[in-house]
């Protein structure tokens, strides 16, 4: 993993390799960035970014953004994930492209853009959104089937 940024104030890393998965705890002031697959914490005062997949938590002051899949947790007044969330997003703002296994979303906008019939879904919130679903306050679909799955 090349490291780049400064130590505890803005931490760039990069993989090596396109196979490569970097593991660890990172924790910075302003932002915290990778770029390729992570597993382990990214977390920041103002944006986490992971440009692949993450597994394990992803805490930003303002923003978390993940270009690819999400299995784990991500906080932050505003989380974008791009691939599937197989987890919990907690914000005021929490989007996905779709869902995993057993998804969570705590927020006042939660959206999930393309469903998948395989996961169950749990939204709490002003606007939730799982494909063409919407309902206010508490949107479930296929929840406990989900939860079924995992045991």
């Amino acid at each position: 993993m090349k490291d780049k940024g400064l130590p505890f104030i803005l931490g760039i890393t990069e993989s090596e390799t396109p196979d490569e998965v970097a593991r660890g705890v990172r924790v910075s002031v302003i932002a915290e960035a990778h770029k390729g697959d992570y597993n382990g914490l990214l977390a920041a005062g103002v944006v986490t970014a992971v440009g692949g997949n993450l597994n394990g938590v992803s805490v930003g002051g303002i923003v978390n953004l993940v270009d690819g899949n999400l299995n784990g947790v991500s906080t932050g007044l505003v989380n974008l994930v791009d691939g599937d969330l197989d987890g919990v997003s907690v914000g005021l703002i929490n989007h996905a492209k779709g869902n995993g296994e057993l998804t969570f979303q705590f927020g006042l906008y939660n959206n999930i853009s393309e469903y998948s019939s395989e996961g169950g879904v749990v939204q709490i919130g002003l606007y939730n959104k799982i494909g063409e679903q919407t309902f206010p306050l508490l949107n479930i679909r296929r929840f406990f089937d989900g939860y079924r799955r995992r045991k």
